[in-house]
C-alpha cells in the first residue's frame, strides 16, 4: 500500500497507481476505497478495462450487482480477451440466478485463460446443480 500511496503522491495522474491501490483495498475488504480509486483511474485513463473489472468486483461485494454488470460489460467491451471480467460477470449472473448467461461467461473465461479452470469449473458445477434442482 505504501508504494501505491507514494506513487500517487509523486504523480497524481498515474492511473496504474490508483488501480493498484484499489486492488490492495479490495484485498483488505475496503470496497468503498476500491471503488473510489478505480473510478479515479478510469477518469484518468477511460479505456482502462482492468479498472472497470476491479471496480465491478468491489460492487459485487457491496451487493450492487446491476452496477457490477455495467462495469464488467464495459471491461469486456474494452478488452474482449479479459478472462477475469467474464469470470466475474458470470459469477454475478449466477448470484442473480441467470444460469445460462452465467455458464456462457464462465465457459468463455476458461477458454480465454485455462489457468482459471479449477475455480471456474467449481462455479459451473454449482450452477449445474442449481439448474437441475429447479
Amino acid at each position: 500500500m505504501h508504494d501505491f500511496n507514494e506513487a500517487v503522491e509523486l504523480d497524481p495522474e498515474f492511473a496504474l497507481a490508483y488501480h493498484g491501490r484499489g486492488i490492495v483495498y479490495g484485498h483488505l475488504e475496503e470496497y468503498n476505497e476500491t471503488v473510489s480509486d478505480c473510478s479515479h483511474a478510469i477518469e484518468l485513463a477511460p479505456p482502462f478495462a482492468k479498472a472497470y473489472n476491479t471496480r465491478g468486483f468491489a460492487y459485487i461485494n457491496q451487493d450492487e450487482y446491476d452496477t457490477a454488470l455495467v462495469d464488467f460489460d464495459k471491461a469486456i467491451e474494452l478488452d474482449p480477451g479479459l478472462a477475469d471480467a467474464y469470470r466475474n460477470r458470470g459469477a454475478t449472473y449466477a448470484i442473480l440466478g441467470d444460469w445460462d448467461k452465467a455458464l456462457s461467461d464462465l465457459y468463455r473465461a476458461k477458454e480465454l485463460d485455462p489457468s482459471l479452470a479449477e475455480v471456474v469449473d467449481g462455479l459451473i458445477d454449482l450452477i449445474e446443480e442449481a439448474k437441475s434442482a429447479e
